[in-house]
């Protein structure tokens, strides 16, 4: 039994032509869904690992990601939007990533979920030293698609954030980013047979 499982493995490892090991450094832009709301930085890790070969890959996406949402006041009968409330939100998902070719240029589809660790900063109270501060975690999913060349990934996500209060926290994350790992075997190193 332990032969048999030795050489599935080794079976496995040598009908690949990438290495299963990978961390995606991403850095982006989020684009809130709500009209009221700013978008900001986002910075994403990610390691990944394809268990059953080159197609599938899965992984746990840890995220931050930065927006400001413009709260109206009324003065009278017309609405100004005269204050702002800085919104961080934090994200730990489990994801998964389908790759449709081992070319040079890998298209791929994704998905992913978990949870959002949403904390909203809303100003400070007179002589207070910190602004009040407002944490929720929610859960929510993600769905993506992009393309790699080789250690270069560039993406296109959108996030959906459960019973977050209408828009405010939904957002499109488009982002580029390097991959550590995860390239082709080296045939000669590998000892994998070229031929």
């Amino acid at each position: 039994m332990c032969l048999l499982c030795v050489y599935a493995l080794n079976a496995q490892i040598y009908d690949r032509e990438f290495k299963p090991f990978k961390i995606d450094v991403s850095l982006g832009y989020g684009i809130p869904k709500a009209t009221n709301v700013t978008g900001g930085i986002m910075f994403s890790f990610e390691p990944k690992y394809a268990f059953t070969g080159d197609a599938l890959s899965f992984g746990l996406r840890l995220e931050g990601a930065t927006t400001k949402i413009s709260l109206p006041e009324t003065n009278g009968s017309s609405a100004i939007d005269n204050s702002t409330e800085q919104a961080t939100n934090i994200s730990g998902l489990i994801t998964c990533d389908y790759y449709l070719g081992n070319n040079s240029g890998r298209p791929f589809l994704g998905c992913g979920a978990g949870a959002y660790n949403i904390t909203t900063a809303t100003g400070k109270e007179q002589g207070a030293l910190l602004p009040d501060l407002s944490v929720a975690t929610k859960p929510g999913f993600m769905f993506r698609g992009g393309m790699e060349w080789g250690h270069l990934r560039t993406g296109v996500e959108y996030n959906f954030i459960g019973n977050s209060g209408g828009d405010a926290f939904k957002y499109i994350g488009i982002k580029v980013g390097v991959l550590l790992g995860g390239g082709r075997f080296d045939l000669i190193s590998s000892n994998k047979n070229p031929f």
